[in-house]
Formats: structure tokens, C-alpha cells, sequence
């Protein structure tokens, strides 16, 4: 390398490394996309010693810059100013061994909100509950959001059932979305559990039902990205 260069930052690499614009043909040409990342990230282990991983190591997360932050926090959640206003100033205030644990933290933050009595601070939890996208929505965001619903897709009947019980759920629990980790589960089996959730009509009971969903989606997609 001549001493005028400078080297390619990661950003470069990921960006222009194979002499394309990744994100404009990521969908054509996904496969090969998807190996080509793969020999780059070997590739950076091997000659600097950078492992690059979708999400860092969860003990650097607390000397990121507040934008990676922010990211850290979309990619485990969904995107959300009002979780970024939360939960940002705690992921650097704290160090974590495990994603299990800064999640943990974050659930802890939110079932605080949960508790509290002022209504300012259940409208801040609503809004944040409120960032996962409906289930069975015809456009869907999130990317993960969407490989998580995948199972939930059928037909068009299927789809109105599943919409008119959204319709249901959010006329008894104004300001709530209905948040569940599908893990699997079948389309039945999810619009069942809504409907006994529907008929118990318990809203603190629901605030920490969507709590306690959102913190194990977390977890889950922390265990992918972590291994991709």
C-alpha cells in the first residue's frame, strides 16, 4: 500500500469490498450475497483479528456511539424513539456479559413503566408495545418481523379472521397491539390464545404479557444474529 492510501474502513468493505452496491442487489442475488459475507467476515478475523458479527458483543455495547445504541436496541426490539429515550442512557451506564441480561435490564425498564401509576408513563409503554408490527399485517417493516409472522400467512379468509381479531383485541385494550412470540406456533393456536386474552379483558395482565413477549423476541433474535 503506497503511503498516500488509506485503508478501507469496514463500512467501505461491507459497502463497496466486491466492487457492488450490496443493498441494491441483496434480494437478486441473496445466496451468494449471503456466502460472500460470510468469506469477508472470515476474511477480517483471520488478517485484523475483527470478528464482524450483525450485533457486538454485548460487553461493547455500553462504549458504542449513541447511534449504535439505538441500533442495538431495533435490531432486538423494533424501532422506537420512545425506547431509545428508555433504554439508551442504561446500555451505556451498564456493562453486559450476555444479551440475556441486557434485555433482562430493558424488561425491567419497561415493567417499572407497567407499575407505575402516572399515565404519562403508560401512554411512553404503549407507544413502545405499539412498535411491533400487527400480526398477519399485509406490509411488514421489520425484516425479522416478517420471518417470525412467515408461518402465520394463509388464506384470504384466514387473513380477515386474523385482522378482525387485531380489530377486537385493540377496541379492549386501547392503546395495546397484540405482541406474542410465535416460536413456531400455528396460525390457530395464536388467534386461540388472542381470543382467551380478548375474553379475560385484563389490561396490566396484558401490559406484561407484551412485555414478557417482546424481551423473549429479543432473546431469540439475539441468538440468530449472533450466529449468522
Amino acid at each position: 500500500m503506497d503511503s498516500g492510501e488509506r485503508p478501507l474502513s469496514l463500512s467501505q468493505v461491507g459497502h463497496d469490498g466486491f466492487g457492488i452496491s450490496t443493498y441494491a442487489v441483496r434480494d437478486l442475488y441473496k445466496p451468494y450475497f449471503t456466502r460472500a459475507i460470510k468469506t469477508w467476515r472470515l476474511a477480517m478475523k483471520h488478517i485484523y483479528d475483527v470478528e464482524v458479527l450483525p450485533l457486538p458483543a454485548p460487553s461493547a455495547v455500553s462504549s458504542l456511539p449513541t447511534e449504535a445504541r439505538a441500533k442495538v436496541l431495533d435490531l432486538l426490539f423494533e424501532p422506537s424513539t420512545q425506547l431509545h429515550t428508555l433504554s439508551i442512557p442504561l446500555l451505556q451506564s451498564q456493562t453486559f456479559s450476555t444479551y440475556s441480561d441486557l434485555i433482562a435490564a430493558v424488561g425491567a425498564q419497561l415493567s417499572a413503566l407497567a407499575d407505575s401509576p402516572s399515565t404519562s408513563d403508560a401512554k411512553w409503554l404503549e407507544d413502545i408495545l405499539s412498535s411491533h408490527p400487527r400480526l398477519g399485517a399485509k406490509k411488514v417493516e421489520s425484516e425479522q418481523s416478517a420471518a417470525e409472522q412467515a408461518q402465520l400467512k394463509g388464506s384470504e379468509e384466514e387473513a380477515a379472521a386474523l385482522q378482525k381479531l387485531n380489530a377486537e383485541y385493540e377496541a379492549k385494550f386501547p392503546g395495546l397491539r397484540y405482541v406474542v412470540f410465535v416460536n413456531g406456533r400455528s396460525r390457530q393456536e395464536v388467534m386461540e390464545d388472542m381470543r382467551t386474552r380478548i375474553v379475560a379483558g385484563d389490561l396490566s395482565g396484558e401490559r406484561m404479557a407484551a412485555i414478557r413477549a417482546m424481551c423473549e423476541i429479543a432473546v431469540d433474535r439475539a441468538a440468530k444474529l449472533l450466529q449468522t
